[in-house]
C-alpha cells in the first residue's frame, strides 16, 4: 500500500514538474505583452470625402459645404447681417458663421482685445483672399476672422466636440471655398474695385493651428 502511494506521489511530482517547465518555455515575454508607448501602433487619421453644395448669402459671401449637413440660416436673428449654423445628425459639433459690424478697426485690434480669443493660439492666414486670423481654442474649437473694407467682421467658428477629424475636414472645405460676393444692386465692376482695396501681402496661408487640449 505504501509502495503504491509512493508511485502516485512520484507521478504527481513529475506532472507538476513538466507543467512548470512548459510554462517557463512557452510563456510570453513581458515586452511581447505590452509595447512601449513609442512603439504602440498609431491609429491612422480618418479621411473624409464630401459631396459639396454651394451657399450664397445675401450678406455678400458664399462657400461650399458637405451636402450631408443641415444649414440653419437663423432667420429670427435680426441683429447680425448673417447667422448660419451647420450641424450633423451623426457627428456632434457645429460650424457657426456670423457677420456683423466690427467693434474694432482692424483684425489685429480684434485679436488683442476680444475676450473670447485671449487664451488661443493665433496664426495669420487668408480667407477669401483677405488677411485673416485663425485661432485655436480649447475643446476642439477654432475661430477664423477677418474684417472687410466696410468694417464688417466675418467670424467662422468650429465647435468639434469629440469629432475633431470630421469637423476639421468640414472646416477646411468651408474656408477653402469661402469668398466675398457682390451685394444686391452692386455691379461686378464696383465689386472688383472694392476688392482691390484689400492688402493681403503680409498674410501666409496656413492649414491648421495647434489644438489646445
Amino acid at each position: 500500500m505504501i509502495q503504491k502511494y509512493k508511485k502516485f506521489l512520484l507521478a504527481g511530482c513529475l506532472i507538476l514538474l513538466a507543467a512548470g517547465i512548459g510554462y517557463l518555455v512557452f510563456k510570453p515575454e513581458k515586452n511581447q505583452l505590452i509595447k512601449p508607448i513609442g512603439q504602440q501602433e498609431k491609429t491612422a487619421p480618418k479621411k473624409f470625402t464630401f459631396e459639396l453644395i454651394d451657399w450664397e448669402d445675401p450678406a455678400g459671401f458664399a462657400f461650399s459645404y458637405p451636402q450631408q449637413l443641415k444649414l440653419d440660416p437663423h432667420e429670427e436673428d435680426k441683429i447680425n447681417y448673417s447667422h448660419l449654423e451647420l450641424s450633423s445628425d451623426q457627428y456632434p459639433g457645429r460650424i457657426i458663421i456670423m457677420v456683423n459690424d466690427a467693434k474694432y478697426p482692424t483684425i489685429e485690434d480684434w485679436l488683442a482685445n476680444e475676450p473670447t480669443v485671449q487664451n488661443g493660439n493665433a496664426l495669420d492666414t487668408q480667407v477669401a483672399e483677405v488677411t485673416a486670423k485663425r485661432i485655436a481654442l480649447p475643446e476642439g474649437q477654432e475661430i477664423t476672422a477677418f474684417i472687410d473694407l466696410d468694417q464688417v467682421i466675418y467670424l467662422i467658428q468650429k465647435e468639434a466636440a469629440d469629432e475633431i477629424e470630421f469637423w476639421g475636414a468640414v472646416y477646411k472645405a468651408i474656408l477653402d471655398s469661402f469668398k466675398l460676393t457682390p451685394l444686391e444692386g452692386e455691379s461686378e465692376a464696383e465689386f472688383t474695385d472694392w476688392l482691390q482695396g484689400f492688402d493681403t501681402s503680409q498674410a501666409d496661408v496656413v492649414e491648421s493651428v495647434e489644438i489646445i487640449e
